[in-house]
């Protein structure tokens, strides 16, 4: 992970700093948009000074290899004579120091400066750098933290980095304080790392560790982490989340009367939509099921986790509604069909799972025989022996 971490943010630093810069450029009407002319009309302005400074040490970092940190340096200790809070001018002086070999004095430039401002961004970019050059995890985490919650043009920057090396448990360690914390940040970054395949059982813990937090608590970052768990075939990760969140909602089948809306799919039940094709949850009598006179289909499914040998479901429905009501079952991982015998008269659907089929998408639908008239059911229960 400090590999990883520190080639990254090495290679990405100056241009981050470019990026910051321009950024900063029109962040104040007099002098941040056009410094050199602030700086030329006066002098002493160690503002003006030390917003060249910051556009001069962006350009030579591009080609920090080969770069002469002498004359910014020049202008930096100018701006410092005018302004002792010029921050970039400090940056300048640690880069030239660091440049002239000289580390101790570019650390201690480098700590005054950190010590001025947890604010600003190109401060803590040096921070970072110099943690994830020294290994320093824990001080390159709490940089990274400090300046995200400062600008988010780092967003773009930093997140995919974290994203990619949130497989590594120390990294979700120390993630843990700031989930709990929950700073503005860090939801948005959650949802970048949904986006990164090694990144969900990482994810997975923060989410399970700091559960009220934003991001936690979020509908649709519980959606997106399960499903993302899911689609990339880890299944197990993505039950014992959800069962997590839902410790009661029910055994191998969940929410077996349809209570439960919001229970997140596909372990939840997912329901079709299409205006002529249609089920929903109605208080009192369960899953209603609708398919227009022309139409036949699955109105509702659910991934389910059964153990290889014989199982039934058990419809609780009127006969009326059983002789339109249809169970599917497949195999997830394949799409195969399992064959399923059928007693109407118990409202019995038996099935063999065979071995190598960890996982399967149990499917209620309706399918009438006549053409000329639409079909309805509604399913009070559903269980299974």
């Amino acid at each position: 992970m400090v590999r990883l971490l520190r080639t990254s943010l090495i290679a990405v630093a100056a241009l981050v700093l470019i990026v910051y810069a321009g950024a900063r450029s029109v962040s104040n009407a007099a002098v941040d948009d056009n410094p050199e002319f602030a700086a030329t009309v006066a002098p002493g302005n160690g503002i003006a000074q030390d917003e060249l400074v910051r556009l001069d040490l962006a350009a030579l970092l591009r080609t920090k290899e080969h770069a002469n940190f002498e004359p910014v340096a020049v202008r930096a200790r100018d701006a410092l004579r005018h302004e002792p809070l010029a921050l970039a001018s400090m940056v300048a002086l640690t880069e030239q120091a660091r440049a002239a070999g000289h580390p101790d004095v570019a650390q201690a430039l480098l700590d005054y400066a950190g010590a001025l401002s947890r604010r600003d961004p190109l401060v803590q970019l040096e921070l970072i750098q110099r943690a994830s050059a020294t290994g320093d995890v824990q001080g390159l985490i709490r940089h990274m933290d400090e300046a995200l919650r400062t600008t988010q043009a780092l967003y773009g920057t930093i997140f995919p980095l974290l994203a990619q090396s949130l497989h590594d448990s120390r990294l979700v360690a120390l993630l843990t304080p700031i989930a709990r914390e929950d700073p503005q940040w860090y939801r948005l970054f959650i949802g970048e790392a949904l986006t990164t395949p090694a990144a969900l059982p990482g994810v997975r813990q923060l989410m399970l560790l700091a559960p009220n937090g934003s991001a936690a608590r979020d509908p649709q970052l519980r959606i997106n982490l399960i499903n993302q768990l899911v689609a990339t075939k880890r299944v197990d990760l993505a039950r014992s989340y959800f069962d997590k969140l839902h410790p009661d909602a029910g055994g191998e089948i969940v929410d077996p009367e349809f209570k439960h809306p919001s229970y997140e799919a596909p372990f939840g039940w997912m329901l079709s939509e299409a205006p002529d094709l249609t089920a929903d949850f109605v208080r009192g009598e369960g899953l209603t099921g609708y398919a227009a006179s022309d139409r036949e289909g699955i109105v509702a499914r659910q991934l389910l986790s059964l153990k290889a040998g014989s199982h039934t479901v058990h419809l609780e429905t009127t006969p009326a509604a059983l002789g339109v009501l249809y169970v599917d079952v497949l195999c997830q991982d394949t799409g195969s069909a399992l064959s399923v015998s059928v007693d109407r008269n118990k409202g019995a659907f038996s099935f063999v799972v065979p071995a190598g089929c960890s996982n399967q998408w149990l499917e209620l639908g309706l399918r009438d025989g006549d053409d000329s008239r639409s079909a309805e059911a509604s399913i009070r229960r559903v269980t299974l022996s």
